[in-house]
């Protein structure tokens, strides 16, 4: 991809850890590369999604960087996800 060439963006996902060393603290595994559309509020991302162990997540912030093409995104982790066929 140029660097001029905007059509592909990297989105950071994070989540809230208050008091912690690192807030907010980055999810590396959740990122996403290159990808033509980043989640909105209030969107759901999945963590582990065949796994029992199923983490959903709930974007509750977006933040841009158009000078580098990225996206940070900030989460809160829920429960239950209703008619959400991942859990």
């Amino acid at each position: 991809m140029r660097k001029d060439d905007h059509s592909a963006i990297n989105v950071r996902l994070f989540i809230a850890n208050p008091g912690g060393r690192h807030d907010p603290v980055g999810l590396p595994g959740l990122d996403m590369i290159k990808v033509s559309v980043a989640p909105l509020v209030g969107d759901f991302v999945y963590e582990k999604v065949r796994s029992h162990e199923t983490q959903a997540y709930r974007v509750v912030s977006r933040h841009f960087d158009p000078q580098g093409a990225r996206v940070g995104i900030l989460l809160e982790p829920v429960e239950a996800v209703e008619n959400s066929p991942f859990l």
